[in-house]
């Protein structure tokens, strides 16, 4: 698979699937969202892979969503993720397949938003030890939509995952 922004590859039955913007710091266009998607949807269809591991190329795992693309996107009506392909945060809108296949998220980094929400949907957190978390929306004045608002909660408790969720302070 050939994707712009994210690597793909499968050997020995590992899927690996890497986040590819690192001038960016992987912050997440509206096409790197949808190639994420049909990568994971590739994954989830390759009949040789058992699990995949996923990682970022460059200093950060991902600084989120690259807000002014996006905003475009969403006000045009268009959805944010290709119909039928898996949605990475199994925040579930009705039209997107869900993953049924183990995935390893490593971090490294930053990962704030959405990486730290499809931290939150993975099945194995890996972090290096410099890793920084952030759930930042609330400083923006918007609402995370990719499940932090239930799972950061079901992860932390409630105590922890308010904190960080209604300041949007960072933490290792």
């Amino acid at each position: 698979k050939h994707f712009e922004f994210i690597t793909y590859e499968v050997k020995d039955r590992i899927c690996y699937i890497g986040l590819n913007r690192p001038k960016a710091r992987n912050a997440m266009n509206t096409k790197m969202l949808r190639e994420f998607a049909h990568a994971l949807t590739a994954y989830e269809d390759e009949a040789e892979a058992r699990c995949a591991v996923i990682f970022a190329h460059g200093k950060a795992f991902t600084l989120g969503l690259e807000l002014d693309d996006v905003a475009q996107t969403m006000r045009s009506g268009k959805g944010m993720l290709p119909e039928g392909a898996i949605d990475p945060w199994e925040a579930g809108n009705g039209a997107n397949r869900l993953r049924t296949k183990p995935t390893v998220v490593a971090v490294h980094g930053f990962c704030l938003t959405l990486g730290l929400e499809f931290l939150l949907a993975s099945d194995v957190r890996i972090a290096a030890p410099s890793s920084r978390f952030g759930q930042v929306e609330v400083q923006r004045g918007i609402m995370p939509f990719g499940g932090a608002t239930f799972r950061f909660v079901q992860t932390a408790g409630w105590g922890n995952a308010m904190r960080y969720m209604l300041t949007g302070d960072d933490f290792n």
